[in-house]
């Protein structure tokens, strides 16, 4: 079988790590273009980035050490949002102790004390407290304690393609770019290069071209559109100096702006930022201002403009979109990242399993598949919005007008107990264990009625004794007796 991954980038080289390992009697091409140029501003992930690099999925060969030291990379341990309503808060990377339960215990303990969701947390606490989940910054291959990470997404791309060029014999990579198709009935069986080379005999395409792609351009896919739900559909982004490294924190900064919000990651030396806008609201111009009132100096910085939505049918003919190509929400809580993992993941799957013949029959059921990741992750990422700020037409539009229906089921769930893990979407790549953190940050579960529902279950089970200690244990254990590394130690002996 022979598959052509059109584009370089993080998608493409991800896509070219997973399938040659998973299959590698298959024959691929890769087509990206050196003139194409980007600059990195930072990136943040989930904990899926991690299992890739640490080989928690498969044995790829990477190393995590090396990782950090080409994409500028630092621990990521969970975002705070700031000014998102009446106090901030933490969304840890990995949920609360107990979200994988029936009964999440801890989040009912921590909400009905009027803790923040990081102190049900392993990693809210560490982030609390200076932590790093490495026993050892010298042998960080040793430690296996979860979280995630903040890097350069262009240097992660580049580190891809090196570790796939010098691991792999059975990919071809052309240097050009894509100057037209052919296909009929929406099967794609040339690429034509502007070098004037001419790919044939195509088996699969995977686009990691973009939105704007000519496979998108050329096959009819369909548009779901999400504007409704997620009106943000620009950014600024620009570097910020990082000037004090010791103090810096395993934390996206997620700060609640007057027409959207701004992201603040750490990464080596600086920040990456950027203020993520809807033009609806307001003009280039006044984001600006706003950025500048508020002290960032945004000399050197770049637009950007997005559409929040998915392809309809991600999966058409031969073709197969994957990352920005097939949709993109917004980028809070590093979703299309996460998402583009997730699908390679299934994809690999299917192209390991599939008889040639029968490859293009497989699309109906990846698109299932896929589809319910975007849209489950628009009702996660609404629900971030559903806060206490009405202070301008964008903040009275997304708390009153923007709410999609499973968010609002959920909300009307919590006003009589906390939800549980099957109230919300769970498939593998779901972003269940991390709704609870989100509607304890906001407050939409109220503490009177989480401790009415402690009761009834103590009640029950005769566990108070043993459910309040544990709380109490696991905190005090991530707080003060945990033998690991700080973050402190990590930025001064990478960065400092």
């Amino acid at each position: 079988m022979k598959i052509v991954i059109c584009g370089g980038g993080t998608s493409g080289w991800l896509s070219a790590l997973l399938l040659s390992y998973l299959a590698p009697n298959n024959k691929y091409v890769l087509i990206e273009s050196s003139s194409i140029g980007t600059i990195g501003v930072g990136e943040g992930s989930t904990g899926l980035l991690r299992d890739v690099i640490r080989c928690n999925l498969y044995d790829f060969g990477l190393k995590e050490h090396n990782f950090f030291l080409n994409t500028d990379a630092v621990p990521k341990l969970g975002i705070e949002f700031k000014n998102w309503g009446s106090k901030n808060y933490i969304s840890p990377i990995d949920g609360s102790t107990t979200a994988e339960f029936e009964v999440d215990y801890s989040s009912l303990v921590a909400i009905s004390r009027g803790d923040g969701p990081e102190f049900c947390s392993r990693q809210g606490v560490r982030a609390v407290v200076g932590n790093i989940p490495y026993s050892n910054i010298d042998e960080m291959w040793n430690s296996n304690l979860g979280g995630a990470y903040h890097f350069d997404g262009v240097k992660l791309g580049n580190f891809l393609k090196d570790h796939v060029m010098t691991t792999r014999d059975n990919i071809k990579v052309i240097d050009s770019e894509i100057e037209s198709i052919e296909s009929e009935s929406n099967v794609v069986s040339e690429i034509k290069l502007s070098n004037s080379e001419i790919i044939s005999d195509v088996d699969l395409v995977v686009d990691c071209l973009g939105l704007d792609s000519v496979f998108n351009k050329t096959i009819d896919k369909g548009w779901v559109d999400y504007s409704k739900h997620l009106p943000v559909d620009s950014a600024i982004v620009f570097r910020k100096r990082n000037e004090n490294i010791s103090e810096t924190r395993a934390l996206t900064d997620a700060i609640a702006m007057k027409n959207g919000w701004m992201f603040k990651i750490p990464v080596a030396n600086r920040y990456g930022c950027g203020y993520i806008y809807s033009s609806k609201f307001c003009s280039e111009d006044e984001a600006r201002k706003e950025l500048e009132d508020e002290g960032y100096d945004i000399t050197e910085s770049r637009k950007l403009s997005f559409k929040s939505g998915r392809l309809k049918e991600i999966w058409k003919g031969n073709v197969v979109a994957m990352g920005l190509s097939s949709g993109f929400l917004e980028p809070l809580q590093a979703t299309s990242l996460h998402t583009t993992i997730s699908h390679l993941t299934h994809l690999s799957k299917t192209v390991i399993a599939c008889d040639p013949k029968g490859l293009t029959a497989q699309a109906s059921g990846y698109n299932t598949f896929a589809n319910q990741h975007f849209d489950s992750f628009v009702d996660f990422i609404n629900l971030h919005y559903q806060c206490d700020r009405k202070d301008t037409d964008f903040w009275r539009y997304m708390t009153t007008k923007s709410r999609t229906k499973k968010v609002q089921e959920i909300i009307d769930i919590c006003k009589g107990r906390l939800p549980f893990r099957r109230d919300y979407a769970s498939f593998e790549g779901a972003a269940s264990d991390l709704w609870g953190a989100t509607l304890h940050g906001l407050d939409i579960i109220d503490k009177h009625v989480a401790r009415k529902q402690l009761k009834y279950y103590y009640a029950i089970f005769d566990n108070e004794e043993t459910i309040e200690s544990e709380y109490d244990n696991n905190t005090r254990y991530f707080m003060q007796r945990e033998h690991v590394a700080s973050m402190k130690d990590f930025m001064e002996k990478y960065y400092g």
